[in-house]
């Protein structure tokens, strides 16, 4: 990091002096921040990253980064603190305040965030699905938006629900987005990218092409008293797979664990009902026969 022997001696030197803390640091570095908000659109984006993993538990980093609207330019760090998470604490965490529990670092992000961009002329705030808490909105800075990723099937104003009205809405486009292995130079396999792209109703489709194909040979060429097991096995299979294939060509998991139930029930669905319906189809022909 010194660049040379000299340098590293110094910067050890800096990071052993008793007066250079975490805390410290990011608070230098907020106060530089606010200079370079003045009259920009500030994203504040926070997350949390492993540091050290430990089991059911570790060390984690929760950080929230300025970053300019227009331009893209990162401005710097508006927050940062370190979380020591412990194996077993998930089923008591109904029965805590806000305050008291982790998701409090999401409030303290963004407290942080507007407080350090104050000159700012306008502030989102951007976080992942465990920032979706009624306390985070409840407790949004004064004149903030916040954009954060669902997780929570909420109520509307109409009466309806969240997850129903985003799945009525008309697909607005795609876009495509370049991998560091495609940067790189490594070629993304063609059927990652496919399935990749691939949306609940296209998938839809698709698996239930295939599961009619598959499910007809089957019924042709093996025993009748097997047809009915075809109907939920192949299906399934192709459901679970085609989901799936991503993570096994590489994909990070933890983006598709959250959505594996809807999606996977939904293809296995698609499949099941038409293969259903051919089954039935078959069995009228064969009893004609007869």
């Amino acid at each position: 990091m010194g660049g040379d022997r000299a340098g590293e001696i110094r910067i050890t030197r800096l990071l052993r002096n008793a007066k250079v803390t975490p805390q410290e640091m990011v608070l230098s570095s907020a106060a530089r921040l606010g200079r370079r908000c003045e009259g920009r659109h500030v994203l504040a984006i926070q997350d949390t990253t492993v540091v050290k993993s430990e089991g059911g538990g570790g060390l984690y980093l929760h950080a929230c980064l300025a970053v300019d609207a227009d331009d893209g330019a990162i401005l710097g760090l508006a927050h940062a603190q370190f979380l020591k998470r412990e194996e077993g604490r998930k089923a008591q965490r109904r029965g805590l305040p806000t305050a008291a529990k982790e998701s409090q670092r999401w409030l303290d992000g963004a407290d942080h965030a507007a407080r350090a961009c104050t000159a700012a002329r306008q502030m989102t705030i951007i976080a992942d699905r465990e920032s979706d808490i009624y306390a985070a909105f409840a407790l949004r800075p004064a004149g903030a938006h916040m954009v954060v990723r669902a997780a929570q099937d909420r109520s509307l104003d109409d009466g309806g629900r969240l997850f129903a009205m985003a799945d009525a809405l008309p697909e607005g486009g795609r876009t495509r987005v370049v991998g560091q292995s495609e940067i790189d130079g490594i070629v993304v396999p063609p059927m990652k990218t496919f399935v990749e792209s691939l949306s609940i109703s296209s998938g839809a489709i698709l698996i239930a092409l295939l599961s009619v194909g598959v499910v007809w040979l089957l019924c042709t060429v093996l025993p009748v008293a097997l047809r009915w097991l075809w109907v939920v096995i192949v299906p399934l299979i192709f459901a679970y797979s085609l989901y799936w294939l991503p993570v096994w060509l590489g994909s990070d998991s933890s983006e598709y664990s959250a959505w594996a139930v809807l999606f996977v029930g939904a293809w296995f669905l698609a499949g099941a009902i038409p293969s259903a319906v051919l089954v039935l189809i078959l069995r009228k022909r064969s009893a004609r026969k007869y």
